[in-house]
C-alpha cells in the first residue's frame, strides 16, 4: 500500500519535458558509418537524451567534457558527444564516431 502511495505521488510530481535533439552535419555522415549494432544504440541514446535530457550517467564512460557538453561510449569503439543549449530544452550532438578520432 505505501509503494502505490509513493508512485501515485510520484507521478503526479514529475514534470515531463520533451528535448529537441538534433545531429551535426558531421555527424549525421558519421553515423553512416556505424556498424549496425551500434546504429541501434546510438538510436536509444538519442530516445534517452529527448526524453530524460542530456545527463546520461546510466552510460557506459559518461562525463562531462566542458559547460554544458558531455560524452559517453556506445561501446568499447564508439562514442557520442553532445551539448546542451544555455536555454535548454534543446540538445546537439556533435559527434558520433570512433573514439580514437574523438574531438575531446
Amino acid at each position: 500500500m505505501v509503494g502505490g502511495w509513493v508512485f501515485w505521488r510520484l507521478k503526479y510530481l514529475y514534470i515531463p519535458s520533451v528535448y529537441k535533439v538534433t545531429l551535426k552535419k558531421k555527424a549525421e555522415k558519421n553515423l553512416e558509418t556505424l556498424p549496425p549494432v551500434v546504429s541501434k544504440k546510438f538510436a536509444l541514446l538519442v530516445a534517452e537524451l529527448k526524453e530524460l535530457g542530456p545527463i546520461r550517467a546510466n552510460w557506459q564512460n559518461y562525463s562531462k567534457l566542458g559547460v554544458n557538453k558531455y560524452h559517453c561510449h556506445i561501446n568499447y569503439n564508439w562514442v557520442a558527444c553532445w551539448e546542451e543549449t544555455e536555454t535548454g530544452l534543446k540538445i546537439e550532438v556533435y559527434y558520433v564516431g570512433s573514439r580514437e578520432s574523438a574531438p575531446y
